[in-house]
C-alpha cells in the first residue's frame, strides 16, 4: 500500500524510529510502504492473529503531545468507517514514546500510480466509481477528508478503490465557517475548491470539488486548472472547465465531472452519494426501472395466459 500526503518540513531527530525486522509493539515490522506528512506506514505482521497489516508510525519531528493526539484522532476518524472502499483500522497505541496505529494492509498501488499508463474512460469510471462510494461513507460518518487527490486513493489487486489518508480529516463544520488556520490551509491546493482557495475551511462539496479535479485529471491526463498560483486557479475555476475536454469520453460522464467542478457549492450534486450513484452510468441508473417494467411484463403475460386457459 503506496499513499501520499501533504508533505512537512525535516526536524530534528527525537527517539529511535522503526526499522526493518524489528519488533513493533506485538507486530515484526517487514518493510517501508511510503511517508508523508503523519508518519511512515509499514508492511508488518501480526503474529496473535497470524495476519498481514499496514503500520503507521509518528514522525519524529511530531513527537510530542499534540502530534501524539492528532495520530489517534486520525486513526478514530478512519474508525468511524466501516466501508469496503475505505481502508479498515485495526487498532491504535503507543510503543517506545511514539504512536502508531494498524490498518487494512492493501496490496497494489495508488491511483496515482495507476494512472501513469494509459488508462480507458471506463477504467477510470469503475475505479472512482468505487472511489466515491468510499467518500460518501466518509461523509455519512461526519467527517470531511480535505485531501482527495489520486495519490489518496489506492487500488488494491483485487481491483477495488479505497480512500485511505485521513489524516487531515475533521468533522464537517457548519456552512460558512471560516475555520482554524490549521483548517484553512490543510489540503493540496491544486485540487482545493474555490471557497477553500479564498479561506473557508470547505465542507464535503469541498471534497467533492477535489474528488472533481482528480477525475478529470485521471479521464483526461490533465487537471482542469491547472494555474501556478491560487489567484491563477481561483480565475480558472470561476470560467469552468474547458469547454472541449482533451480526450474524448461520453456526454453524460462529462456532465458528471463538470457538476463536481462547478464554482458555487450549491451547484455541485446534493451529496456524495448521489454523485456515486451518477458515475454508475446511465444504464445502471436506470436498471431498476427495467428490472421492474421487465416483472410487470412477465406479471402480465403470466396473467394473461392463465385467463386464456381458464377461458
Amino acid at each position: 500500500m503506496r499513499t501520499e500526503e501533504a508533505t512537512v518540513p525535516s526536524a530534528t531527530r527525537g527517539a529511535a524510529g522503526p526499522a526493518a525486522g524489528e519488533r513493533w509493539a506485538r507486530y515484526r515490522l517487514r518493510e517501508p510502504l511510503g511517508t508523508g506528512g503523519m508518519g511512515t506506514v509499514w508492511a508488518a505482521h501480526d503474529p496473535e492473529l497470524d495476519r498481514e497489516i499496514a503500520l503507521k508510525v509518528l514522525h519524529d519531528e511530531l513527537l510530542g503531545r499534540a502530534g501524539q493526539e492528532r495520530l489517534r484522532d486520525e486513526a478514530r476518524a478512519i474508525a468511524r468507517v466501516q466501508h469496503p472502499n475505505v481502508v479498515a483500522v485495526f487498532d491504535v497505541g503507543e510503543h517506545g514514546g511514539r504512536t502508531y496505529y494498524t490498518m487494512e494492509l492493501v496490496r497494489g498501488r495508488s491511483v496515482k500510480e495507476w494512472l501513469a499508463a494509459p488508462r480507458t474512460w471506463r477504467e477510470v469510471q469503475r475505479v472512482f466509481a468505487g472511489a466515491a462510494r468510499g467518500l460518501a461513507a466518509i461523509h455519512a460518518a461526519g467527517l470531511v477528508h480535505r485531501d482527495i487527490k489520486p495519490g489518496n486513493l489506492l487500488l488494491g489487486d483485487d481491483g477495488r478503490a479505497r480512500v485511505a489518508d485521513l489524516g487531515l480529516a475533521i468533522v464537517e463544520a457548519s456552512p460558512g465557517d471560516a475555520g482554524d488556520a490549521a483548517h484553512v490551509h490543510a489540503g493540496t491546493p491544486a485540487y482545493m475548491a474555490p471557497e477553500q482557495l479564498r479561506g473557508a475551511a470547505g465542507d464535503a462539496r469541498a471534497d467533492q470539488f477535489a474528488f472533481g479535479v482528480a477525475l478529470w485529471e485521471a479521464l483526461h491526463g490533465a487537471r482542469p486548472f491547472p494555474g501556478e498560483t491560487n489567484e491563477r486557479r481561483l480565475a480558472q475555476i470561476e470560467r469552468g472547465p474547458p469547454p472541449e475536454p482533451p480526450r474524448a469520453v461520453p456526454r453524460w460522464l462529462d456532465a458528471v465531472v463538470r457538476r463536481t467542478l462547478a464554482h458555487e457549492p450549491g451547484d455541485r450534486f446534493a451529496d456524495t452519494a448521489e454523485l456515486a450513484r451518477a458515475l454508475e452510468g446511465p444504464a445502471r441508473r436506470r436498471w431498476p426501472w427495467l428490472a421492474g417494467g421487465a416483472a410487470a411484463i412477465a406479471v402480465a403475460g403470466a396473467v394473461a395466459y392463465a385467463a386464456a386457459r381458464d377461458g
